[in-house]
């Protein structure tokens, strides 16, 4: 975690800790409030979540255990304990943002304890698929389509070549070239 400027540039040095096992939700916010007190004053809070939420609320979390956060509403209760607006997306749609070139059709791809996507049209966010929680996302959205990004954005899982070409041959998205991103994390 860090607090970045209104150019998106830190001013602070990156905060890091270890993900608790179990994690809970009370184990996850009890770090999540150790980590901002040790950071400097912020006006809001961007945080992506590792699994599939929707309107801030985590619908599933294949590395946390979704039993235990399912529906939790994770925004609201950022809010409540630490007295700012806060949003919150998936963690791989949250590092895209900071990679895109914000032109065309750009796909990132994360690496990390698990596998993340998502795709992104002139810079505007369409789809995010967690950790290949490809069973969870068709549950969540049983008709995947593209559209503007919010943080009720349908999920289109992306499992093989055939549904890559599906999505590119999409009429709404033909006539431009696909720009890849990888992002690798620990």
């Amino acid at each position: 975690a860090s607090v970045l400027d209104r150019a998106g540039k830190p001013i602070a040095d990156r905060v890091h800790a270890l993900t608790p096992h179990p994690a809970p939700p009370a184990a996850i916010l009890e770090l999540i409030r150790t980590i901002a007190g040790a950071l400097p004053a912020f006006d809001r809070i961007s945080a992506g979540f590792p699994g599939v939420v929707r309107s801030g609320r985590i619908i599933t979390a294949p590395n946390l255990g979704t039993e235990a956060w399912h529906n939790f509403a994770l925004a609201a209760e950022l809010e409540r304990q630490l007295g700012k607006p806060a949003r919150v997306l998936n963690d791989a749609e949250v590092q895209g943002l900071a990679v895109i070139g914000g032109s065309g059709l750009e796909c990132v791809l994360t690496f990390g304890t698990g596998m993340g996507s998502a795709i992104y049209r002139d810079g505007l966010g369409c789809t995010a698929v967690p950790d290949g929680d490809f069973a969870a996302a068709r549950k969540a959205v049983p008709e995947p389509v593209v559209t503007k990004p919010s943080e009720d954005a349908p999920v289109l899982p992306i499992e093989n070549d055939a549904a890559i070409s599906a999505l590119l041959a999409d009429p709404r998205l033909t006539g431009e070239n696909m720009r890849a991103v990888v992002v690798v994390h620990d």
